[in-house]
């Protein structure tokens, strides 16, 4: 009898040891482990994992990807003078120039990074439209619930004109829409956002956007996005009722236990 008993408890655990195995895979399936960074999951590419960075002619006109990438950011524009070499900054951008140039820049270093009248923190982006619109997009890999959190921040130290903030989904929905954030004495002003949960379907689009509002100088606004998935509760639970009944099983364990 005892033995049978052994046997039962052992064959009852690794049952219960099984259940919170599938849990936690139900909870990663459902992109528990996920997280996203615009700034971590930069890699010079276009686009960057789920990640890609657009122009545009203006808010509401529809976006195409920056096809120049600069690593050094090299001048401010192809024409500009002087050509300096930013050592430390990459970009992507549509090589026109002023007052057309559409930039998002990249700090590669652990510091915040002084240009012409910028100052860059590296958990930032740098987002520029001057006569139009910038965005970066992100594009989920599947289809689930999400957490989006983040934040616009004027980068610009002397950001005499204010910019139109937007986050869009799917090029429609807009989860923001702010016309006329920052402008005269705003430097290091943030806007911070956050959704959660926000279901976003596999291949559907969310973009950031900064856009020009009254003028295309001084616009330069920072972006920090980190987008997590969210697991399913189901599989929370089913993970939470393994558990319990382990421990459940483990104190029992301790009295000596017949089967009739």
């Amino acid at each position: 009898m005892v033995r049978i008993s052994q046997m039962s408890g052992k064959i009852l655990r690794s049952v219960l040891k099984a259940l919170v195995c599938v849990g936690v895979v139900a909870v990663n399936a459902a992109g528990g482990a996920l997280t996203y960074s615009a700034v971590g999951d930069w890699t010079g590419n276009n686009p960057s994992g789920p990640w890609s960075y657009l122009g545009a002619s203006g808010w509401g006109g529809t976006f195409s990807p920056l096809g120049v990438y600069s690593n050094p950011l090299n001048g401010l524009a192809p024409g500009y003078v002087p050509p300096t070499p930013w050592v430390g900054l990459d970009s992507w951008h549509n090589g026109i120039g002023q007052p057309y140039w559409e930039l998002v820049v990249h700090n590669q270093t652990n510091n915040p990074y002084s240009w012409i009248t910028m100052i860059l923190p590296p958990n930032l982006l740098e987002l520029d439209p001057e006569s139009g619109a910038v965005a970066v997009r992100f594009t989920p890999p599947q289809s689930g619930l999400y957490s989006v959190s983040g934040l616009f921040q004027t980068v610009d130290i002397y950001s005499f004109n204010p910019v139109h903030l937007g986050i869009v989904m799917n090029g429609s929905t807009a989860l923001l829409d702010v016309n006329g954030f920052g402008g005269p004495g705003h430097y290091g002003g943030q806007l911070s956002f956050s959704y959660s949960p926000l279901y976003l379907s596999a291949g559907s689009t969310l973009d950031f956007i900064v856009a020009e509002s009254t003028d295309y100088t001084y616009l330069s606004t920072g972006l920090g996005v980190t987008i997590q998935a969210v697991p399913e509760p189901a599989a929370y639970s089913l993970m939470a009722a393994g558990l319990a009944l382990m421990v459940f099983i483990q104190r029992s364990g301790k009295r000596r236990m017949f089967w009739p």
